[in-house]
């Protein structure tokens, strides 16, 4: 079994805060490195359930803020409208 990779990466302060918002509303609050991969996966899983990854041509995958703003992450309009 192959071990997990470690990976690193530089972000500025508003992807950060974007992480710890979508964080935040998940139970039990995830560590940043878990929310990350759960967002990526979400990301991923999208873009395969839309078919934009199997030719290259088109692999936009959703923003963060498309991801947290998605109903089942806790997103939507907050405006009480």
């Amino acid at each position: 079994m192959e071990k997990n990779k470690m990976f690193q990466m530089r972000v500025d302060d508003e992807f950060l805060h974007a992480i710890d918002e979508w964080r935040s509303q998940q139970r039990p609050i995830p560590p940043r490195a878990e929310a990350l991969r759960r967002l990526v996966d979400k990301s991923l899983e999208a873009a395969k359930a839309e078919g934009r990854t199997d030719n290259g041509e088109n692999r936009h995958l959703p923003s963060l803020s498309e991801l947290a703003a998605l109903p089942e992450n806790g997103g939507g309009d907050r405006s009480g409208n």
